[in-house]
């Protein structure tokens, strides 16, 4: 009971418990003070992004750096350090002591002063970068909006106490690169990225990278881009009836974002303007560029498709849609493809891409076509199978781009 309550007769919380499960182990009244002050300057600092950040932070260090078992599948399964720290994580701190390398009061103060201190730090970084675009961390924040919870422990997993700025840094840019290819490859084989569907894989990737070095680090993406990075070429077969709407959104600005920024194009969108939901008649939705009503389209004469149920096939790929605000979305409703070509040439570059006026006068263009010669941007009078396959191409060769290993990884 007095271990469960402080001197007001009050339920201490577990962050609480565990602060003093390792302050009462300091001997040295200095040293405990010195570490109370610092322990507590740190946990009022992770309040401040949310309440419960303090326990969350404790939460996802202790299963980065020593969790190494969790529930199995079977009904009645024993849960495992994962889960444990999930439910009560002072108490599996207490039992597993010698695993974390605490034994004499040096111990448990260095803990604090290196250990939580040195981590924290990285973790603030982490969850700065998730709320805001971050250059050279925009992954970091592309997973975050994704809903990967899992990517702080996955970053501190491989992370030593004792590493340089620069050296977490470069770990965390790597892994977050990886992750981003990863999530986008799930999309595109049409696996969910919800928590219940990730949770195995994210733990797996943590114990794999677990403590490695910089250079181990560089070594095990390279193996795993291997894997991963030959789904992008099915990305002419993502539909918008089976995925979800919001990964397919979020490919669609990725791609759009690529080519404006290597376009430079003025008045360009940042990707916060196609993902952002809340924007009324701005948000942008994912529009079908073939109309709904099979043989809407004069395309069809020239370029037809064998049937009604091969156009509703296809006109839901990737290759025939793209982004266009709420407003004007609807406005063009069901009309034919040559009626919207009016409205495609005032907007993203998506659409403008679509249109004649698009190249004409156009010097940057050709400059962005010169740089990436596998990227063939085209404007069509008519929008048909052909058409859409050529677009379908198109993004597979800039999602190559997008999602490409970083020079350091892929040349390993």
């Amino acid at each position: 009971m007095f271990v469960t309550m402080n001197d007001r007769g009050l339920r201490l919380s577990p962050i609480d418990l565990l602060k003093g499960q390792i302050l009462s182990r300091i001997v040295n009244d200095t040293e405990t003070a010195d570490c109370h002050e610092k322990w507590t300057n740190i946990f009022s600092r992770l309040k401040e992004y949310d309440p419960e950040e303090d326990s969350l932070f404790v939460r996802t260090l202790f299963r980065s750096k020593w969790a190494s078992t969790t529930r199995g599948k079977s009904r009645g399964s024993e849960p495992g350090d994962f889960d444990i720290i999930g439910d009560a994580y002072h108490r599996w701190f207490d039992d597993n002591l010698k695993d974390l390398g605490l034994e004499v009061a040096d111990d448990f103060a260095d803990f604090v002063r290196v250990d939580i201190h040195n981590f924290a730090k990285v973790y603030m970084f982490i969850k700065d970068a998730e709320e805001n675009l971050t250059p050279g961390f925009e992954s970091v924040y592309f997973n975050a909006i994704r809903r990967f919870g899992p990517q702080s422990m996955i970053f501190l997993s491989a992370i030593d106490k004792n590493d340089s700025t620069k050296v977490w840094k470069n770990k965390i840019y790597i892994l977050s690169k990886l992750l981003d290819l990863i999530l986008t490859s799930r999309v595109i084989e049409g696996k969910r990225n919800t928590y219940d569907n990730i949770k195995e894989l994210a733990f797996s990737i943590t114990k794999d990278v677990r403590n490695m070095n910089e250079g181990q680090l560089r070594e095990y993406a390279a193996r795993e881009w291997k894997i991963y990075y030959p789904t992008i070429d099915k990305l002419p077969d993502l539909e918008y009836s089976y995925s979800d709407r919001s990964d397919l959104l979020f490919v669609l600005a990725r791609i759009a974002c690529f080519l404006e920024e290597g376009y430079n194009q003025d008045g360009k969108s940042d990707f916060n303007a196609y993902w952002a939901r809340d924007k009324g008649v701005k948000t942008y939705d994912i529009e079908h560029i073939l109309p709904k009503p099979f043989g809407a389209s004069p395309a069809h004469s020239t370029n037809p498709f064998n049937d009604e149920v091969e156009y509703g096939l296809l006109r839901n790929k990737i290759g025939a849609l793209v982004l266009l605000p709420r407003s004007r979305n609807r406005s063009l409703q069901d009309k034919p493809y040559g009626e919207k070509l009016g409205a495609y040439r005032t907007e993203n570059i998506l659409t403008q891409s679509l249109t004649a006026n698009f190249y004409e006068n156009n010097p940057r263009i050709r400059v962005l076509m010169t740089d990436f010669d596998e990227i063939k941007l085209s404007a069509y009078e008519e929008f048909g199978k052909v058409e859409l396959s050529e677009r379908g191409d198109l993004y597979t060769n800039i999602a190559r781009r997008v999602w490409a290993a970083p020079e350091t990884v892929a040349s390993k």
